[in-house]
């Protein structure tokens, strides 16, 4: 098994020990008989004439004894610490030192120290200290499995392109080294990485199989699709960018697919569409039906099968009519989660699914009759809380692509302290660990392919006002309101004066004034998040093309594409 962290580190920690001669609480396993050759440091413990001696600081050649200030008797020669789990360990001292392997009793369970440490209380968030037995008797040393996740990229390659196949998204809840296994087509090959190519076009299975040094393992699978790319499915032969069509112009030469915006819906099933909605050569263009603020009807037709049939059968008509290629859901959102005043129902997320699985039945009758293709998508809220009620396999298989909205993550309307908009990682310390990585990732392990998975860019920022504390530079602190958003164009104009930062974790910036923080993202962070989707295979949308009418971001994501 290869070295995890832990090791690492008690290891160094024993290391410092002993060069230190720190003062330890002595460990539960039997110390080793005195020995006149042998060099002690503070906190080494013997056996000798029947009792257990430690050490108070450097000695050799002085045996232990009564006399000799420099060994204090423990006690009695019983055979050592003990490891009988009864409890009978001594109660954790905060001024004392314990090093890797001491156990102490704690609020009355049994913890042991995984390396040196002085000071730290035991606790369940404690990396230094494993729970060995918790107050009910039970074992809290139980092994977490690990998760597998499959990166494949490029996503969808051609015959004879080289394709790489990673397992470093995979994870294990207690920090160990892991061993990947893949099975891609029927060859089976180890190591994190793996590279080869497809000779033909075709579906091919790839399955990757994660375990961790205790023998616990998890699976994810996926398929290739290798396809000659000959320009017929726009956005599949290239890396899909797209753009939601929103108070400007969208620009149509620098996208793969434009979004337009908003068509509504009756609790009846019918829709209706803007006047200017219709296809533009050149891009893929759908139109977006919902919305946040136009979401009502949704739960109302989802729930009823006539309904669904007629707003299928009524989108069917807009994609002939406008000469449309698809049709995006904006559903905001299945379950308890929309606006004030819009409806739920407890089966919102089931209903919801049945509408996307009739949509897609009536698309593909459609696309046969009229010899063509009919995109059908979706946008998806980034929190879990939203995620985890859906039914993943239904909606992965009806879909062509989820649009996850990976961004709002953190509004000044719902949370406590300031943060980021759209952070690409969590930043460490903060009250939420909600993050494009994590939204992906979550998503992946539902089983979605990363091809369907688009990573949402949030073109504007959010204001964080009334900011109580200078502290970490504003990041992380409570505020008293909100300045609403304000697109890319106008952050320079309207915060000016603010300070630019960088948050490393996040890989993202803000900008600061001392009472007021906005959260957003410049050139620099789209193009990071852009380099990421690359490496993992995932389409890019952004919200909204009105924000950024100078093309400065959406040229630093192509930029970043390689386009």
């Amino acid at each position: 098994m290869r070295e995890t962290r832990r090791d690492v580190l008690r290891n160094a920690s024993a290391l410092v020990a002993a060069l230190t001669g720190a003062g330890t609480a002595a460990a539960q396993q039997s110390p080793p008989a005195y020995d006149d050759g042998t060099v002690y440091t503070g906190g080494d413990r013997v056996t000798y004439d029947g009792s257990v001696w430690e050490a108070s600081w450097w000695t050799q050649g002085t045996p232990p004894s009564t006399d000799a200030a420099v060994w204090e008797r423990i006690d009695a020669d019983d055979g050592g610490g003990d490891d009988s789990g009864d409890g009978s360990y001594p109660a954790w001292d905060a001024s004392v030192a314990y090093s890797g392997g001491d156990r102490v009793t704690h609020d009355g369970s049994v913890w042991e120290a995984a390396w040196w440490t002085k000071g730290t209380e035991p606790a369940a968030d404690a990396t230094v200290w494993a729970l060995v037995e918790s107050d009910d008797g039970s074992d809290g040393d139980e092994n977490g499995a690990p998760t597998a996740v499959v990166g494949v990229t490029p996503s969808a390659p051609t015959p004879g392109e080289t394709v790489t196949f990673s397992g470093a998204d995979s994870s294990d809840p207690d920090g160990d080294a892991l061993d990947y296994e893949w099975t891609i087509d029927g060859d089976t090959v180890t190591g994190v990485e793996h590279t080869r190519s497809f000779e033909y076009a075709g579906e091919y299975a790839v399955s990757l199989t994660v375990t961790d040094g205790s023998g616990a393992s998890d699976s994810a699978t996926t398929t290739v699709s290798v396809s000659e790319g000959d320009g017929s499915s726009p956005g599949w032969d290239e890396h899909p960018v797209m753009a939601y069509e929103f108070q400007g112009a969208a620009p149509a030469d620098k996208l793969t697919h434009v979004i337009q915006t908003f068509g509504s819906v009756s609790a009846d099933g019918s829709v209706s569409a803007p006047w200017d909605a219709g296809g533009i050569d050149g891009v893929t263009t759908l139109l977006s039906i919902g919305g946040w603020k136009n979401s009502q009807g949704f739960p109302e037709l989802a729930s009823d099968r006539e309904s669904r049939e007629t707003f299928a059968s009524e989108c069917v008509a807009l994609l002939r009519d406008r000469d449309l290629d698809g049709i995006d859901i904006d559903w905001e959102f299945p379950g308890p989660y929309g606006p004030d005043g819009l409806t739920s129902y407890p089966d919102d997320e089931e209903n919801f699914a049945a509408l996307i699985e009739e949509c897609r039945r009536q698309f593909d009758a459609a696309a046969a009759e009229d010899d063509t293709e009919y995109y059908l998508t979706a946008a998806l809220n980034h929190a879990e809380s939203h995620l985890s009620g859906l039914p993943h396999d239904r909606l992965a298989d009806a879909l062509d692509y989820a649009k996850m909205m990976t961004y709002d993550m953190h509004s000044p309307v719902w949370v406590d302290e300031t943060n980021h908009n759209s952070p690409l990682y969590a930043t460490s310390g903060a009250d939420s660990d909600d993050s494009i990585h994590n939204t992906l990732t979550y998503m992946r392990e539902q089983g979605w392919p990363a091809e369907k998975l688009v990573m949402g860019l949030a073109f504007y920022g959010r204001e964080f006002t009334g900011v109580e504390s200078t502290a970490n530079d504003g990041l992380l602190q409570p505020f008293g309101g909100s300045g609403g958003a304000t697109g890319f164009a106008d952050i320079d104009q309207q915060f000016g004066g603010h300070t630019r930062y960088w948050d490393d974790e996040a890989k993202v910036p803000y900008k600061f004034d001392g009472s007021s923080l906005l959260s957003y993202d410049d050139e620099e962070s789209v193009a990071v998040k852009a380099d990421y989707a690359d490496e993992r295979g995932h389409p890019i949308m952004y919200w909204a093309s009105g924000h950024d009418p100078n093309e400065t971001l959406i040229d630093a994501v192509n930029d970043a594409l390689g386009k």
